[in-house]
C-alpha cells in the first residue's frame, strides 16, 4: 500500500461503484480500479491506477470488516 492519501470522497465513490456494478462476486482489485478509472477520468488521472487499486483493496478489506462485526452483533444481539 502507497502512502499517498486517498481523500474520502474518493473512498466513498469507489465504494459507491463497487456496490452498484459488482452485485455477487468481485473480480479482481486491479480490474475493479481500471473500470473505475475509465468511470471516471478525474480520479484516474489524479491518482493514477495502481493508487485506485489500493483504494480499492482497502475498502474491500474493511467491507469485509464490517460484514463480519454485523454478523457478529446480529448473533449477539437480543
Amino acid at each position: 500500500m502507497s502512502y499517498l492519501i486517498i481523500p474520502k470522497y474518493v473512498l466513498d465513490d469507489i465504494n459507491r461503484f463497487i456496490h452498484e456494478n459488482y452485485h455477487y462476486s468481485l473480480p479482481h482489485s486491479l480490474i475493479i480500479a481500471q473500470a473505475f478509472c475509465l468511470r471516471f477520468k478525474n480520479y484516474g488521472n489524479e491518482f493514477g491506477v495502481s493508487e485506485i487499486t489500493d483504494a480499492v483493496e482497502y475498502v474491500r478489506n474493511h467491507q469485509q470488516k464490517m460484514r463480519v462485526v454485523n454478523l457478529n452483533k446480529k448473533m449477539f444481539d437480543p
